[in-house]
């Protein structure tokens, strides 16, 4: 923020769903926001946000990620979905692993170098996303 004491908004996207209490990422140009399903909004404009695609949540994701150029997804039945968003116009699914454990409608997801971070319901699963 170039003048901290007179911040100015630059720009509006207006989805059909409210965003309630999901998280939103930022990776490079665009953005991820979760509502029935994950939008990815091209920013590189910020006057002018447009949709680039949604991710269609079939699976009902209770929570989501996203780090670099991957996004990671989290369904209350214990699926997680990986899906490669370098080109973010045209997600390609990655893989999936059910999880042991965890099967929460409350979720959070956090990525830190080759790990990632499931807190469901009593639990905290940690998975090797290395390869």
């Amino acid at each position: 923020v170039s003048t901290p004491s007179s911040p100015r908004q630059l720009g509006t996207y207006e989805t059909d769903h409210a965003f309630y209490n999901y998280p939103i990422f930022v990776s490079g140009n665009y953005v991820y926001s979760r509502q029935n399903d994950v939008h990815v909004v091209d920013v590189s404009t910020p006057s002018s946000p447009s949709l680039v695609t949604k991710l269609d949540s079939e699976r009902k994701w209770n929570a989501y990620c996203v780090a670099g150029t991957t996004l990671f997804a989290y369904s209350q039945a214990g699926v997680l979905q990986l899906y490669d968003v370098t080109i973010p116009s045209l997600p390609q699914t990655l893989g999936k692993l059910t999880v042991q454990g965890g099967t929460s409608s409350y979720t959070a997801l956090s990525v830190f170098g080759s790990h990632l971070y499931v807190a469901s319901g009593t639990f905290i699963i940690i998975i090797d996303i290395s390869s």
